[in-house]
């Protein structure tokens, strides 16, 4: 069984580096030699972020750098996935708010046939630490979209999710490239018949946050708006 873990940067000098260790640590503990691979992959840092991962390149050979000319999440992970060969795809954020843990339980459903999982941060069940205000956000940013797409899944944003390799492929592109691209993402899974499971995680909001709330859940409604056309005009 082979793993890739996508991991999307951009200017992350200051956590980059503690994120790769923690990581790094918990795979050595948990999983064969080279069984999972991880990949930075960087939208083009002006900072040191580039110079910090090859450093560490040096100690960890299955770390790998993807540089790209332009940043956006949505677009450095599905371009790292359309390149990859692997049974299992992982997405996780380098600041780790969900811990590495919960990897384990991301292949434990993969490895009984679903296509994605999803780690969520607003099942009864799950365990986080962020602000009040985040948290209604969040809240809200969901019923929204379940009530656009009448969809079952409650946390559409969390950075932590699984995927069947061959079955995110058939899915492949994502049209949205930024913060939306979560969403897009799990309603086009859905709308193909890809089997997604939800699971709670613990989740810690950690400084360093590059999200501006008013200015980017303004642009994810706005994406919202465009992606529920698209899909109206295709039925």
């Amino acid at each position: 069984m082979k793993i890739s873990i996508c991991i999307p940067v951009l200017n992350e000098e200051k956590r980059i580096e503690e994120g790769i260790l923690e990581l790094e640590k918990f795979i050595s503990s948990q999983f064969k030699k080279n069984q999972i691979k991880i990949i930075i992959a960087d939208g083009k840092s002006s900072d040191k972020t580039i110079e910090i991962v090859e450093k560490l390149q040096k100690k960890f050979s299955n770390l790998h750098l993807k540089q790209f000319k332009r940043g956006g999440k949505g677009f450095q992970v599905t371009e790292t996935f359309k390149d990859e060969e692997a049974d299992f795809f992982i997405q996780m954020d380098i600041d780790m708010p969900v811990p590495p843990i919960y990897i384990k339980e991301l292949i434990f459903w993969l490895n009984r046939g679903y296509d994605v999982v999803i780690g969520s941060r607003l099942m009864k069940e799950s365990k986080i630490r962020r602000t009040v205000r985040r948290k209604i956000i969040s809240r809200g940013y969901s019923f929204i979209v379940r009530l656009f797409f009448r969809s079952p899944i409650m946390d559409y944003q969390c950075g932590f999710k699984g995927f069947d390799a061959k079955k995110i492929k058939s899915i492949l592109p994502i049209t949205e490239e930024g913060y939306a691209f979560d969403t897009e993402l799990i309603l086009k899974g859905l709308k193909s018949g890809l089997k997604i499971k939800e699971i709670p995680v613990e989740w810690e909001e950690k400084p360093g946050s590059k999200m501006n709330i008013l200015k980017h859940s303004m642009q994810m409604f706005l994406s919202l708006l465009k992606l529920r056309r698209e899909l109206n005009q295709k039925k």
